[in-house]
């Protein structure tokens, strides 16, 4: 049996909410009470944060996928250097 304290009870209880709520964002929609509950651990502009992150995780991944990026291989090009000045 675990025996948290006060403070790792509350942070497991917002880690499970965040996971609860992040999913919702991407595939269909927070409902109130799912809402309700973020509103609960997070602030207002964290709320906003972990919203925001959430939509451009899944819109990079809907990126990789529609072109068919396999996840690893990404290489970056090589810097270029910039012109010399005359």
């Amino acid at each position: 049996m675990a025996i948290f304290s006060g403070a790792e009870m509350w942070q497991a209880e917002t880690i499970s909410v965040a996971l609860l709520y992040t999913p919702l964002i991407a595939e269909t929609h927070v409902p109130d009470k799912v809402y309700e509950q973020a509103r609960q651990h997070f602030s207002e502009q964290e709320l906003v944060d972990l919203t925001l992150a959430v939509v451009a995780i899944n819109g990079w991944n809907r990126i990789a996928i529609s072109f068919r990026l396999e996840p690893g291989t990404y290489q970056p090009a090589p810097s270029r250097k910039p012109p010399e000045e005359h």
